[in-house]
């Protein structure tokens, strides 16, 4: 990363073998990594750590997953659109301190954290009963399901976003109609 500071430290990447913070990538510097990785880690660096840019500085301590010992088991699952859960928990921690219910409550349950705090109840779902969405990457019109209901749950706006995006967004699988059930959550890993 020839000594430029990431902009994020807690941007997570993924190295091949696991997934690390660019501030433990950029701390071991020249010293445990092998040169043959250092291309690799350096652009990497340039892309997902955001090296030598400048970034706005986080604002809060919002975490995706609600209890700060989870770390995120999936961080380059899909989460809104073009970006991966560990990049909407970048931008949850420099959003306002008021939208983090929000992140948690919506990306964060897709993202497959253990969010169950009773804050989350206020989180706008666009399935009646405050059932997930059967796949929150689906694409209607320009945006996701998720984006849909993550908008309606930040602007307060539940009710109409129900009743544009439900009908898309929360179909049932066709031989169970009678059953109640829904499609497990199908999220898609970027690679």
């Amino acid at each position: 990363m020839e000594g430029e500071v990431p902009a994020d430290d807690f941007a997570l990447v993924d190295i091949g073998n696991e997934v690390r913070y660019c501030k433990d990538i950029y701390s071991e510097g020249p010293f445990n990594i092998p040169q043959d990785n250092c291309t690799f880690l350096q652009n990497l660096g340039t892309s997902m750590c955001k090296c030598g840019e400048q970034q706005s500085s986080p604002t809060n301590d919002c975490r995706l997953c609600e209890d700060e010992t989870e770390e995120l088991k999936m961080p380059l699952l899909e989460s809104l659109p073009g970006e991966f859960c560990a990049e909407t928990e970048i931008q949850a921690r420099r959003d306002d301190e008021s939208t983090c219910v929000h992140y948690q409550g919506v990306v964060g349950v897709y993202c497959q954290c253990k969010n169950n705090k009773p804050s989350l109840d206020n989180v706008c779902r666009l399935c009646r009963d405050g059932v997930l969405l059967p796949d929150p990457t689906k694409a209607v019109g320009e945006k996701s399901c998720m984006f849909y209901e993550f908008n309606a749950s930040i602007h307060g706006t539940c009710p109409e976003s129900q009743a544009l995006y439900a009908s898309s967004c929360c179909q049932r699988i066709d031989n169970q109609t009678n059953s109640g059930a829904y499609f497990t959550p199908a999220l898609q890993i970027i690679i």
